[in-house]
């Protein structure tokens, strides 16, 4: 894993470059139209993938956590009056990002429950402009964790049931393609095993025999 700490304030910058050139004209929307910086906006979201490939979630954080915030100020002041689909779509992958991140980095109790204030926040922004597919998911991962006494039964193989989960089904099912995603890459095919089994990822678990 890198040593060192991604530097989160050049990313902030970048975010918010390419967020006014993204469409809004001299602080105010006019005449609509995508400039094409939407893509390299994905493409700075993606920077983080590397880092989680790498098992190195602590960074992912980093360079996640500056896009996010000045995504959603943006969609909050700006962007929520157009019908921008692609842009939509993003706060969902962000989102996914996210708990992968908070899955795969060494964290402490407290780093998590802050980032369940943080996204809980960032998501009742959101939810007051339409955009209900954004961090409930990363909400769920800060929670979670891998502690959760009732998912630690599955994962070792002690319990079919899967109690630990809540009443929104989407959620959860992201949630675990996520936990099933970190444990391949961190080679825990036991564990892997026993939650696709509980999880009913039939299609997930036979790959993983194989």
């Amino acid at each position: 894993q890198r040593r060192t700490l991604v530097d989160p304030e050049p990313i902030r910058r970048q975010a918010e470059h390419l967020l006014r050139g993204s469409g809004r004209r001299r602080g105010y929307w006019d005449d609509y139209e995508s400039c094409g910086d939407d893509d390299e906006l994905k493409r700075l979201v993606e920077s983080a993938i590397p880092f989680l490939e790498a098992g190195d979630g602590r960074n992912a954080l980093r360079i996640l956590e500056p896009i996010a915030d000045t995504f959603v100020k943006d969609w909050t002041n700006y962007r929520y009056t157009h019908d921008d689909e692609d842009m939509y779509l993003l706060f969902a992958d962000l989102g996914n990002l996210f708990a992968e991140a908070i899955l795969s980095a060494d964290i402490s109790m407290d780093e998590r429950r802050n980032w369940v204030d943080t996204t809980m926040e960032w998501q009742a922004e959101l939810d007051e402009y339409g955009v209900e597919d954004g961090f409930g998911v990363a909400t769920g991962a800060a929670d979670q964790g891998w502690d959760d006494s009732e998912l630690q039964k599955v994962l070792n193989g002690q319990s079919n049931e899967a109690t630990w989960k809540t009443d929104d089904r989407w959620d959860d099912d992201q949630l675990t393609e996520i936990r099933l995603r970190v444990l391949e890459r961190q080679r825990k095919s036991d564990e892997y095993l026993n939650l696709a089994m509980v999880s009913g990822e039939k299609s997930r678990y036979a790959t993983m025999l194989v």
